[in-house]
């Protein structure tokens, strides 16, 4: 599962993949994304002085880092990855609206960038539970800001998640 597609660079990357080593075709990716950008930012765990080193989210800004779906999937098709339904699942929208209801049955990998708090935390809160004993968790913007990681930390705090970042 990928939160956060943007124009697709991870998304051909990780369909590659699963193209090359998952020949029978039982994996798939479902790729989350508004396509609209971030939503606008909780002035609390994102605002004014948040990123934890610097990055390039201007604050208070919704909208930061939109692309279109028509983009995601030319792109897929500039670098010819192939796309067959039982591959790639798009879920457009809001995490808060789409990831609980999404039927996905267990995630092996899960890329979470969603850059701001209530992104980061709503994809947690969503897919936490769906991982696969030995399934792995990439939170992109951990390093990069203040409110993923405070979402992050906030997570596993609550559910006593002890293992090393």
């Amino acid at each position: 599962v990928e939160t956060g597609v943007f124009q697709g660079g991870t998304s051909i990357l990780l369909l590659k993949a699963l193209e090359r080593f998952d020949g029978g075709g039982g994996r798939r990716l479902w790729a989350a994304d508004s396509f609209q950008g971030t939503p606008a930012p909780d002035e609390v765990h994102d605002g004014a002085g948040a990123a934890a080193s610097g990055g390039g989210l201007r604050r208070g800004v919704a909208g930061e880092y939109a692309s279109s779906l028509p983009t995601f999937r030319a792109n897929l098709a500039r670098f010819r990855v192939p796309t067959p339904a039982h591959r790639l699942r798009i879920l457009p929208g809001w995490f808060n609206e789409t990831l609980a209801a999404a039927p996905i049955p267990a995630i092996s990998f899960l890329r979470l960038d969603g850059d701001l708090y209530a992104s980061t935390r709503d994809a947690l809160e969503a897919l936490y539970d769906k991982l696969s004993p030995g399934g792995l968790i990439y939170v992109d913007d951990y390093g990069s800001y203040a409110g993923c990681r405070a979402a992050v930390d906030e997570f596993r705090a609550e559910r006593a998640i002890l293992s090393p970042l």
